[in-house]
């Protein structure tokens, strides 16, 4: 996960300095340890090169959410096998 991160910010580095576009100043992240760590690693990629890391921001809201029957599923799946529970889920 944390080399995968890397590789994904430093790929996007490249994009961005290629369109001109200046690197965020924060990356969110969970406040989970392993969401957090692996968010470093593109943090401290995306900052290579000269430039200071984005800062992190650990927030509680961006934890993984239990779906119960929802999950794995993609939308349309939950809509045709839970029309009723979907409908009400989806819509508020």
């Amino acid at each position: 996960g944390r080399a995968q991160a890397a590789a994904v910010g430093i790929a996007l580095r490249s994009r961005l300095s290629a369109a001109g576009v200046r690197v965020a100043p924060v990356v969110y992240t969970s406040d989970l340890s392993r969401a957090a760590d692996t968010a470093q690693a593109l943090a401290d990629a995306l900052g290579a090169g000269g430039q200071p890391p984005p800062a992190l921001h650990r927030d509680e809201r961006l934890r993984e959410r239990r779906l119960g029957p929802f999950q794995g599923l993609s939308p349309a799946e939950c809509a045709r096998r839970f029309p009723a529970t979907w409908a009400a889920f989806s819509c508020g």
